[in-house]
């Protein structure tokens, strides 16, 4: 852009002489980037279709929470996508949705009842996100406890690129801890 001839800045089209750039809090992650990274947003001065990771990440343990008891594969599966990896454990990657269908297939497979199951708000940095989950699978009627968190990558389409679940095991039927899974505070808005 050329310089502005009387001050030396530059000058941006379409703008009077006298008008600004309205500039204001708009909420950031822990890395200084938006939380968002597909909504339409306005914080006051910008509006952007983006994809919002937070959203996207509790979308994600929504749909767990509701499929796993029900062994619902393609549910969970539609949330992977196409290209995106699964890792259950150091030795046991899944590629792409059809690796995440297989692996969903053959742990459901195990399981004799419906699996008890919550998961914590998310944390969210940029377009990573950490989901803590706790669950009671059953399986020949003996219960297993299994507590973990799973590392989530969202892609610009809104789907998991890639997911790297953490997790421990212990046998019997241990609910999680009072208070662990408690809903988060309300977010906060943009504010102009």
């Amino acid at each position: 852009m050329p310089a502005h001839p009387r001050r030396g800045r530059r000058s941006w089209p379409g703008r009077s002489r006298g008008s600004r750039i309205r500039r204001g809090p708009c909420p950031v992650g822990m890395s200084g980037v938006p939380d968002t990274t597909a909504v339409t947003r306005e914080c006051g001065w910008a509006k952007e279709t983006v994809v919002d990771t937070r959203e996207l990440a509790q979308r994600w343990a929504r749909t767990w929470t509701e499929a796993w008891p029900v062994r619902d594969v393609e549910a969970i599966a539609a949330l992977q996508s196409e290209d995106g990896d699964h890792w259950a454990s150091m030795f046991r990657p899944y590629r792409g949705r059809s690796g995440l269908r297989a692996y969903l297939t053959e742990c459901f497979a195990e399981e004799s009842d419906p699996a008890e199951v919550w998961f914590a708000e998310p944390q969210v940095d940029g377009q990573a996100a950490a989901v803590e989950y706790w669950s009671v699978i059953y399986v020949k009627g003996a219960a297993t406890t299994i507590s973990g968190c799973t590392l989530l990558r969202f892609d610009e389409a809104g789907l998991v690129a890639e997911a790297r679940d953490y997790s421990h095991v212990r046998e019997g039927r241990h609910l999680p801890p009072a208070g662990l899974f408690e809903p988060a505070p309300a977010a906060q808005s943009c504010s102009s």
